[in-house]
């Protein structure tokens, strides 16, 4: 059993400030040419004016990258490179050709790998993500310095691309064929999906099956299938049109980034509209496939609208310049992730910073977060850390971040006491269906007197972590029970607040100190509180070593809560987008 795979990524980045754009003749680097075989790759004869300009590498830029591509273990001067890859691909290093595309002020990076055999499909998920494969993120971070500056000095900066796989895997000998849920989670970036998803994918790509191979594409990327000993003229075919929709992926995805340019080329901007406005037919008069595929691609990108948009803009005598200023300063799909304790924020950032790469510091109002930005799924995360607990805080605090940032969702995440009676595992992921306040009390003469407020919070988001909550297989996640929020800190199973929770809310599994005032915060908003399970109250050892311990597993723990609010987010985006 073994399957040959072909890996390839188109990948999307802003000329840099500052720098002019390219034309013929201008540039040392590169011999800048209009790019007529994009076209021809599309085919159906494409009827468009819309075409990038090519960049060939001088051998002033050659020059310049081998030195630097050499310390990534990349061997030759030039395309095809010699590159190893991840360690998912269990192959040595393989042929990888390059090549630069610029729309106006966006250069375009196409890396394709040449096909090599696995004996299964096991770590394919793995292999799709180009952040897997040191040297070719090398490689193509190298070469986009270099062309977004139009300058063979300049060095990769931390900086996001917008990152489209694209991946094609062809069964060899009598391998049997993937299940169509394996390719529909190829393609939707998520190792497990629900079987609504699965057949949602496979149903917006019902034309494009057009004989015993087929072809996913949505906005995320494109996977491409064929089974074992299928006839070669169908090979064939499959490959042509696989081509077609790579090629067409990225002249849609140029598109979309012109109409949310702020300073757009005119004459693209003007080749773009007319070709989005125009019949599938007439734009791709000689392939019925080629057709089915434009239209769900420029569904998928919502290029109809874009591009009305600066048309109605512009009929009311606002420059194009202004209209897709409007549209460029939208508010961008964001995540505000606020983390209380120290640890808790420290063991957050740790692992955005591993699934995202680096974050930057980002000033706002008279505030600072850290802003990471998830290229699965084009989404920014804005962590935040409180500088004070309890309820209080998160009652004044999170309103105004929410003002300042204007985010889609926002998350708590961090860790929670888990209920002695609940029984709940350390690392055990609490999303709670309701919450009670017990910060309403009197002190009597018989003692304290509690008078608890409550509220159901098993809105939108919780019903997304409801679902995901059994497919996860690390940790365990409890989304059928309630949590308690006190501001007092309770490092005592015993307390009397404890013995009330116990008595008058049995199903109540776990107490923290923000999480009643978090969703009051955050009543207009779609808003999760995710929290593991760090102890059942009991206090810290008194030695440094106690101390210490508990620490390391109050981290531990917050990995599982930011990892499960990954998923929540990933999913939630995943399926505003479909």
């Amino acid at each position: 059993m073994s399957h040959s795979i072909r890996l390839m990524w188109k990948i999307f980045a802003p000329m840099q400030d500052g720098v002019a754009t390219y034309a013929p003749g201008l540039s040392s680097l590169f011999d800048v040419r209009r790019s007529g075989t994009f076209l021809s790759d599309i085919g159906g004869t494409i009827q468009t004016d819309f075409c990038p300009f090519t960049l060939d590498p001088t051998k002033l830029f050659l020059s310049n990258t081998q030195t630097r591509l050499k310390a990534f273990g990349i061997a030759r001067g030039r395309a095809p490179y010699l590159a190893p890859l991840g360690d998912a691909a269990g192959a040595a290093s393989i042929d990888v050709n390059a090549g630069l595309h610029v729309y106006g002020r966006d250069v375009c990076l196409s890396l394709e790998c040449e096909p090599f055999e696995v004996e299964n499909l096991d770590r394919i998920q793995a292999l799709r993500e180009l952040s897997n494969h040191a040297a070719l993120m090398g490689l193509a971070r190298t070469w986009m310095a270099v062309a977004t500056s139009n300058d063979r000095r300049a060095l990769p900066q931390p900086r996001h691309y917008r990152v489209f796989p694209c991946i094609s895997i062809r069964d060899l000998g009598e391998t049997p064929p993937p299940d169509d849920r394996l390719l529909a989670s190829l393609l939707t970036k998520h190792p497990q999906i629900s079987k609504a998803v699965e057949t949602q994918v496979l149903e917006k790509n019902r034309t494009q099956q057009i004989d015993e191979t087929s072809i996913l594409l949505d906005r995320q990327g494109i996977v491409g299938h064929a089974p074992a000993l299928v006839p070669g003229e169908q090979w064939r075919g499959h490959a042509r049109r696989l081509r077609s929709c790579m090629s067409m992926l990225e002249m849609v995805a140029a598109m979309q980034r012109l109409f949310m340019s702020p300073a757009p080329d005119q004459t693209l901007l003007q080749q773009a509209r007319q070709a989005v406005h125009r019949e599938a037919k007439a734009l791709l008069p000689n392939s019925t496939s080629a057709q089915h595929a434009w239209r769900l691609l420029n569904s998928e990108f919502e290029l109809v609208g874009l591009s009305a948009e600066v048309r109605v803009h512009n009929e009311e005598g606002t420059s194009l310049n202004q209209t897709n200023n409007t549209a460029a300063n939208a508010p961008r799909r964001s995540v505000l992730c606020v983390a209380a304790a120290t640890v808790e924020m420290a063991a957050v950032k740790r692992a955005l910073t591993v699934e995202f790469g680096q974050g930057k510091l980002k000033p706002f109002a008279d505030d600072f977060g850290v802003l990471f930005h998830d290229g699965a799924t084009d989404v920014d995360w804005m962590l935040v850390a409180s500088s004070f607990q309890a309820q209080v805080e998160t009652a004044s605090y999170v309103p105004s971040l929410i003002a300042d940032l204007r985010p889609t969702i926002v998350l708590m995440v961090g860790m929670c006491m888990g209920m002695p009676e609940a029984a709940l595992p350390p690392g055990t992921v609490v999303v709670p269906n309701e919450v009670f306040n017990l910060d309403h009390r009197r002190e009597v003469e018989a003692g304290t007197e509690y008078r608890p407020h409550g509220e159901r919070v098993a809105k939108q988001l919780y019903k997304l972590a409801d679902i995901l909550g059994p497919d996860v297989t690390d940790y365990k996640v409890e989304t059928r029970k309630g949590l308690a929020s006190s501001s007092a800190k309770i490092e005592n199973p015993s307390a009397d607040v404890i013995a009330l929770i116990a008595h008058a809310f049995p199903d109540v599994a776990a107490v923290d100190m923000e999480g009643f005032a978090f969703y009051r915060a955050t009543e207009r908003l779609p808003a999760l509180w995710i929290k593991a399970v760090a102890d059942r109250g009991e206090a810290p050892a008194p030695s440094a070593g106690g101390q210490e311990a508990k620490r390391s597993t109050q981290a531990a723990v917050v990995e599982n809560a930011i990892d499960f609010a990954i998923r929540v987010a990933r999913a939630f985006f995943d399926a505003a987008a479909h």
